[in-house]
Formats: C-alpha cells, sequence, structure tokens
C-alpha cells in the first residue's frame, strides 16, 4: 500500500481556512514554490502571485476551485480586505506559531 493512498492522507486533501474557504493540500515541494512565490514577491508582480495563489491553492470545500475564478483574476474581482484575510489564514495554516 502506497501512503498516499492511506485515509488519513486522502482525508487531508484539503484544509480549512475561513469558513467555505479551504487550501488544497499540495505536495511540500509544491507548496514550497508557492511559499517562496509569496516571500519573493516584488511589488510589480504581487498581484500575479496572489493570482496563482487563489488558482493554486485556494479552493472550495470539494478541492475545486471557486467558479467565479475559473475566468477571473481573484485580485480582479475579490475586495483587498477579502484577499488579505484569505492570504493572512493560508500563512497561519503554513507557519503556525509555536505554543508559548
Amino acid at each position: 500500500m502506497k501512503l498516499t493512498e492511506t485515509k488519513a492522507v486522502q482525508s487531508l486533501k484539503t484544509i480549512q481556512l475561513l469558513e467555505g474557504v479551504y487550501m488544497r493540500s499540495l505536495p511540500m515541494a509544491e507548496m514550497q514554490k508557492v511559499i517562496d512565490g509569496l516571500a519573493n514577491s516584488s511589488e510589480e508582480n504581487q498581484t500575479e502571485v496572489i493570482d496563482e495563489l487563489f488558482r493554486q491553492v485556494i479552493v472550495d470545500e470539494k478541492g475545486e476551485v471557486f467558479e467565479d475564478l475559473n475566468d477571473n483574476n481573484a485580485t480582479d474581482i475579490l475586495p483587498i480586505n477579502t484577499i488579505m484575510e484569505i492570504v493572512t489564514a493560508f500563512q497561519g495554516a503554513i507557519l503556525p506559531k509555536g505554543k508559548k
């Protein structure tokens, strides 16, 4: 049996960020590319990196890209406060703070 086929791994296909908003559970190497893109984005390409995050990682409960993001960029249709809240939740999920 492959580890990737176990019930435990299969049940973690998505991780809830906010009510109705999930992140796709990607392989670590793939997720690292997304994280590096966010961390190293300049002001010039920041919207491209955010749009890529919403295309690759931010999904609905079924693990699918939201319908309105199929034909649109997140930065074109979502208010900045919504984007910031989702990105902050994403960062909290991948970089949890240690307990004090």
